[in-house]
């Protein structure tokens, strides 16, 4: 029993997915410029790169370092919104997309964007004061379910990796492509694993108020 605990811990430890996170998050960038750089990119491309592909991995970066100081555990909500705010641009920034180059890979992304978007309201507001100002209680989020979303979003990154490979030109952009899906599996462990604690706290706090 001893064993098997050890061997599944690692993907039930959020600590340990935030580090994992925190050190994917900067191979990625760090990959993508180096990349850039290997393809004689001139220094405005490398930025532009930078800022175009690179957005989330560089807010990701900053999101789970700080949240390892006693700013980021006292200000843990209001990272959370920040977050929210940044995938809520990256959505749209999506839907822009699919607009004006329609194709399956941004397809696949737009999906992606929109669940994990989903997933973070439904985990990180919903026992807020604005989750009942804006009544966000009658949208059917619990219908998907913790599990589900996570289901969803390895399913969303698994097949977003299978377009991108049967796209890609080069190793550079399979290396690239195999690492982004891997933050988004991780990513989306991170948000169920807090979802099952903030569940199971909740539970506690019933049985609670039953015994008294």
């Amino acid at each position: 029993m001893e064993k098997i605990k050890k061997d599944d811990k690692w993907y039930n430890n959020p600590n340990l997915i935030i580090l994992f996170l925190i050190a994917l998050s900067a191979i990625i960038i760090l990959s993508s410029q180096s990349f850039a750089v290997k393809n004689n990119m001139d220094a405005v491309s490398i930025l532009r790169s930078l800022l175009n592909h690179n957005t989330i991995y560089f807010m990701s970066l900053a999101y789970f370092i700080i949240l390892q100081t006693r700013v980021g555990k006292k200000y843990f909500n209001f990272l959370n919104v920040l977050l929210i705010i940044v995938y809520f641009i990256m959505f749209m920034s999506s839907l822009f997309t699919v607009f004006q180059s329609f194709g399956l890979a941004y397809i696949v992304e737009l999906g992606l964007h929109l669940v994990i978007l989903l997933y973070l309201i439904y985990t990180f507001i919903k026992e807020t004061k604005v989750w009942r100002e804006l009544k966000l209680n009658k949208v059917p989020f619990d219908e998907i379910g913790n599990d589900m979303y996570f289901y969803l979003i390895a399913i969303l990154s698994i097949v977003a990796l299978v377009v991108n490979l049967i796209d890609a030109s080069n190793f550079d952009e399979v290396c690239v492509s195999l690492l982004g899906s891997l933050y988004y599996i991780l990513f989306g462990r991170y948000i169920y694993l807090y979802k099952a604690y903030s569940d199971s706290k909740k539970i506690a706090k019933e049985k609670k108020k039953i015994k008294e």
